[in-house]
């Protein structure tokens, strides 16, 4: 369902907090798809997620192997990763459980190092749809486009920000240039974002969402309300001393607990371990990341 969706792109959106540029970008990305209901493929979602995942990793360590496991603590699959060596990925590769490889996909850069262009490609090595990236004068996403493998034009999104360089608005549109959707932002005196609201094209409201921070300045609790004003799903977020998420717990409407996400670290602050539960404690499945000082240079 749509709310399953919602909650699903949320838990994946605040593992990371502090955002870059470029970064803000995928998540603006991630959080569109709630309301946009444009057709990603499969590959191209695990892309985004997956491109997200390894740029919120600190300069000094490389993300090289993404392993997810089911329940049963069997591999499901797993994605690889590859940097020039500038330290800027190159391409990442998935793979299933048989260590066949189901796809990758392959990064550009422009002149200030912000991801111009990220392209699917599916496991024979034909391309089957890119993403373009565009920013403006103070390197904020103004722009993403989403192309087919024919090179047609599919959808984009496009931004708005205030003179504090706050995003205020962000509008889906087809590929015919029709604008589908779109979403308005609201931000308490500390700039911290405290309502997001989506709207269909003819302007009425479909839902929106709202948070509340700590004194540290970290999300503590969002919330998802239909156009009601009813309350359709909760998350909170706990965190350790160094302000790195480490629970993040989804509520019904009903404030009944419906999963957990524990995250692992190590002793540097490297993310080492995703555990998913459900509300009676069970392990759902789990993520393992793995790091290398020295990075693999890719092939040009």
């Amino acid at each position: 369902t749509m709310n399953e969706l919602k909650k699903k792109l949320i838990v994946c959106l605040i593992t990371h907090p502090v955002l870059s540029a470029v970064q803000l970008a995928i998540r603006i990305m991630i959080k569109s798809i709630r309301i946009k209901l444009f057709s990603l493929k499969s590959f191209g979602s695990i892309a985004i997620i997956a491109l997200f995942l390894a740029q919120a990793v600190p300069s000094y360590a490389a993300l090289v192997r993404l392993t997810n496991y089911d329940s049963s603590r069997q591999v499901v699959a797993y994605t690889t990763f590859e940097y020039y060596a500038s330290g800027l990925q190159s391409r990442n590769s998935t793979y299933n459980a048989s260590n066949q490889r189901t796809g990758y996909y392959t990064y550009e850069y422009n002149a200030a190092n912000l991801i111009s262009k990220l392209s699917y490609y599916d496991k024979s090595g034909q391309r089957i749809g890119y993403t373009t990236y565009e920013y403006n004068a103070s390197s904020q996403p103004s722009n993403i486009s989403m192309y087919n493998g024919s090179g047609q034009r599919t959808s984009y999104i496009t931004y708005e920000y205030n003179t504090s360089d706050l995003l205020t608005e962000l509008s889906n549109y087809n590929g015919s240039g029709q604008r589908t959707s779109y979403i308005t932002y609201e931000y308490n005196a500390s700039g911290l974002e405290s309502r997001s609201s989506y709207y269909y094209t003819s302007g009425q409201l479909m839902s929106y969402d709202t948070s509340e921070y700590n004194t540290s300045g970290l999300r503590s609790r969002a919330s998802n309300y239909n156009a009601s004003n009813q309350l359709q799903f909760r998350i909170t977020y706990e965190y350790n001393a160094s302000g790195q998420i480490t629970r993040l717990s989804s509520y019904n409407a009903s404030s009944q607990l419906q999963s957990d996400m524990n995250i692992e670290y190590n002793t540097s602050g490297l993310r080492l371990k995703d555990l998913s539960y459900n509300a009676s404690g069970q392990l759902l499945a789990y993520n393992v990341y793995e790091y290398s000082v020295e990075t693999t240079v890719a092939t040009p």
